[in-house]
């Protein structure tokens, strides 16, 4: 009976490496009191660390001390997370150098990704409050996009708004989205008039 409940644990143990290490999610696993126990090689692309760096990282970090949480906002959700909540943290832009410099950590070519952090805590099979899990999930390309965007909208605004032509955009059943100042200086209309012609006009439509 001992030999099977060893090569239960044994089997579950490779099991829980294998998750951790096959995950392409970036995954740190925290003691209650804050340090970090372990990472997957996930983890390690996202900081640009090596193993022996890791360590390091390992011995020195404490996430309930890091300066940098409140900095950002998110630390009284971090407390949550460790009071047993599970919390979906705002996205952040972190600072590895700012890290690097809190914790005495050597120096090292560190990124500043932004980061979304999904934490969760683990009980042992006693019930008892064991570790966080904290997912690190880089969203540095989905915000650089969004940026992009958002910079592109404007540049579309101000072009159509600072336009000397009246301009009006039509949808593709005809109804008017969108007019400049323009448009309305050109037809004698306020926003609010502006606003209900692009109601209710249709060019197919009008007489």
């Amino acid at each position: 009976e001992q030999e099977l409940a060893r090569k239960a644990l044994k089997k579950s143990e490779f099991q829980f490496r294998n998750l951790m290490e096959q995950s392409p999610s970036p995954i740190e696993i925290l003691n209650p009191e804050g340090k970090i126990k372990q990472v997957n090689s996930a983890w390690m692309r996202l900081w640009d660390v090596d193993e022996e760096q890791a360590a390091e990282v390992l011995e020195k970090y404490n996430m309930l001390t890091d300066q940098q949480t409140v900095d950002l906002g998110v630390a009284p959700m971090i407390k949550k997370a460790f009071g047993g909540e599970p919390v979906i943290l705002p996205p952040v832009r972190e600072s590895a150098s700012q890290t690097t410099e809190e914790f005495d950590l050597p120096q090292m070519d560190l990124k500043t990704p932004w980061i979304q952090c999904h934490l969760y805590s683990i009980n042992d099979k006693n019930g008892n409050f064991e570790s966080v899990v904290n997912i690190n999930m880089d969203i540095t390309e989905l915000n650089q996009a969004e940026e992009e965007i958002s910079s592109s909208e404007e540049r579309f605004r101000s072009l159509l708004e600072q336009s000397p032509m009246p301009i009006d955009i039509l949808s593709l059943n005809s109804k008017i989205l969108q007019t400049n100042s323009s448009w309305c200086i050109l037809w004698g209309v306020d926003e609010a008039a502006a606003a209900a012609v692009m109601e209710s006009y249709n060019i197919l439509t009008a007489p």
